[in-house]
């Protein structure tokens, strides 16, 4: 007969698969709005703590609710887990008509679930493709989670109006938008999430 004691600690991938049919793997699951209010570019929400190491930020997107809008930097939000208690939405600029709602979801996880989480922004100004580095992950451990984004738009071309991310390799995460004008400046939010 196997020992399996040793993988009992509940500290380890292992043992969490071992207790699989007895608990969950997920901790808990918090889910809410943030309305950034006119002329202002960001708002926060307050959450149960988490532990950042062990958590996934959701952007579940967003609206904004006044069809006179002209604004376009406040089309678009990206959110943040600014700290084990907060999530922070971000818009590109402050507008006197409209207030920008985001919707998003947390979910922690029990130890021994995800290896490493990384959070971060891309900036995109002139170009339409930016590279960020990151700390070296397995790719085919990896699920990389947009959680927004916030910029202008040149009307002209509809310009910043979206972006995409990709994996790249191990250790490089990529940001594209629609062409170069400097009109349609972009910042873009990821994390990049390791699982064991």
């Amino acid at each position: 007969m196997r020992n399996h004691s040793r993988y009992l600690d509940g500290t380890g991938a292992t043992s969490l698969l071992l207790r699989q049919s007895q608990r969950s793997l997920i901790k808990s699951i918090q889910s809410g709005t943030i309305t950034i209010p006119i002329n202002v570019v960001t708002n926060t929400s307050t959450v149960t703590g988490v532990v950042l190491a062990n958590s996934v930020l959701l952007s579940l997107g967003w609206t904004h609710n006044s069809t006179g809008e002209t604004n376009a930097g406040r089309y678009n939000l990206r959110i943040s887990l600014t700290n084990s208690t907060t999530i922070t939405a971000t818009c590109y600029a402050a507008g006197p008509s409209s207030t920008p709602i985001t919707s998003w979801m947390l979910v922690e996880f029990m130890p021994g679930v995800i290896k490493t989480r990384q959070e971060g922004t891309i900036s995109l100004t002139t170009v339409a493709s930016v590279t960020a580095t990151v700390t070296a992950v397995t790719v085919k451990k990896s699920a990389l989670f947009p959680i927004g984004w916030s910029g202008g738009q040149d009307p002209s071309i509809a310009e910043g109006a979206s972006a995409r991310l990709a994996v790249t390799n191990a250790t490089t995460i990529t940001a594209t938008k629609i062409g170069t004008s400097a009109l349609a400046p972009m910042t873009v939010g990821y994390q990049l999430v390791e699982f064991f």
